[in-house]
């Protein structure tokens, strides 16, 4: 099985969430220099579909600044060894 190809922000929004563990939607798009909350949902759809980042609710653009991010611990070395 292949890994996904990702886009350049995809994998800088990937390594911050790596990097922090667990980081807040709104955290998330500050660190990114992401410019809106749109933008940020565009960019980590993806990553949730393929199952690269978890979440701790519904990412939507509503809620989304307040949803946490994380990376599955199984998934962890898959993707530094993959991505990072």
């Amino acid at each position: 099985m292949r890994a996904p190809e990702l886009d350049p922000e995809s994998i800088k929004v990937l390594r911050i969430i790596a990097a922090r563990g667990m980081i807040r939607g709104g955290e998330l798009l500050k660190e990114a220099g992401i410019p809106s909350p749109e933008k940020l949902l565009e960019i980590i759809k993806p990553l949730l579909n393929n199952q690269l980042v978890m979440t701790s609710g519904i990412a939507e653009t509503d809620d989304i600044l307040s949803v946490r991010f994380y990376v599955a611990p199984s998934s962890s070395s898959y993707i530094k060894m993959t991505y990072l």
